[in-house]
C-alpha cells in the first residue's frame, strides 16, 4: 500500500493542472476543466502551447481511489444514522447537506473518542451551538404591537 501511495504522489506531481480553455481571459470563468468543443479549438486539437487535456492513464490507480494521503479509507457521513457505525481505522467526511442540529448530535456522540475527520471539528461545533443558545437567551422577546385603527370621519 505504501508503494502505491508513493506512485500516486509521483503521478500527481507530474500531472498538469487542467484548466478551462479560456479561463485566463476573464475572472468570472472558474478554472475547473470543461471539454473544449469549438471547431477551431486549439485545445481540442491538442496544440503543444495550449493547456493540456485530461487523458487515459492520468487518473489515480484503481486500488487507491477513495483513500487519503496516508492510505486510510475515506467514508462520507450523510446522516446521524451513519455516525453510529463509526470505526477508528477510517477517515470521515461530514456531508455539506447536514444542518447544524444534526452536526451537533454527531459531535456529542463523537467527542473525545479519537475519530479522524477531514472537514469537521466537534469542539468547534459544540462551541458554535452554545454561543447560539446563549444569544437566544440574552435577546428579550419583543412585544408584538397591534396597528392602530384609523378613525373614520363622519
Amino acid at each position: 500500500m505504501t508503494d502505491l501511495i508513493s506512485v500516486k504522489k509521483t503521478m500527481k506531481a507530474k500531472r498538469p493542472r487542467f484548466r478551462r480553455q479560456e479561463a485566463f481571459k476573464s475572472k468570472r470563468l472558474p478554472d475547473n476543466w470543461r471539454r473544449a468543443k469549438g471547431h477551431h479549438s486549439k485545445v481540442r486539437i491538442r496544440r503543444s502551447w495550449k493547456p493540456k487535456r485530461p487523458e487515459a492513464g492520468m487518473r489515480t490507480p484503481v486500488s487507491l481511489r477513495g483513500f487519503d494521503r496516508e492510505g486510510r479509507k475515506i467514508i462520507l457521513i450523510k446522516s446521524v444514522k451513519d455516525a453510529e457505525k463509526l470505526v477508528k481505522n477510517f477517515v470521515y467526511v461530514i456531508s455539506r447537506t447536514l444542518g447544524l442540529k444534526s452536526k451537533g448530535i454527531i459531535a456529542q456522540k463523537v467527542l473525545n473518542k479519537g475519530f479522524i475527520f477531514k472537514n469537521f471539528n466537534p469542539e468547534k461545533i459544540m462551541e458554535k451551538i452554545a454561543s447560539i443558545k446563549q444569544k437566544k437567551k440574552e435577546e428579550p422577546k419583543k412585544a408584538v404591537e397591534k396597528p392602530k385603527k384609523k378613525e373614520v370621519k363622519k
